[in-house]
């Protein structure tokens, strides 16, 4: 009953609890529909270019997890991450640098 007064009282904290309600709604709907028609090579760049910044001219995703962290979260074990990495170097689409960080060529 007390939630219910506080959302009566504060109409706007009702509106950002459905907007937040709402994003994360989205990013979940994006994420399964990733999951279920990407392979894990085109997830992980999908997931890089929309999570990248552009800093002093460049694309550069900087990530604070772990990989095994990155992995689980797009669904996918360490050593594919890895190799996904990898082959994404090599065709020129990344390039790891230090520092978590990766620059992105989308």
């Amino acid at each position: 009953q007390q939630f219910k007064q506080l959302l009566s009282d504060y109409p706007q904290l009702s509106l950002k609890m459905i907007e937040a309600l709402s994003q994360r709604l989205h990013a979940s709907e994006e994420q399964s529909m990733l999951l279920s028609t990407c392979t894990a090579k085109e997830r992980l760049f999908n997931f890089i270019c929309k999570e990248a910044e552009l800093v002093n001219g460049h694309q550069i995703f900087y990530h604070e997890e772990t990989k095994r962290f990155l992995a689980g979260f797009l669904g996918m074990s360490s050593e594919t991450l890895s190799r996904s990495l990898h082959q994404l170097a090599d065709e020129g689409k990344i390039k790891e640098r230090h520092n978590h960080q990766i620059e992105v060529f989308c």
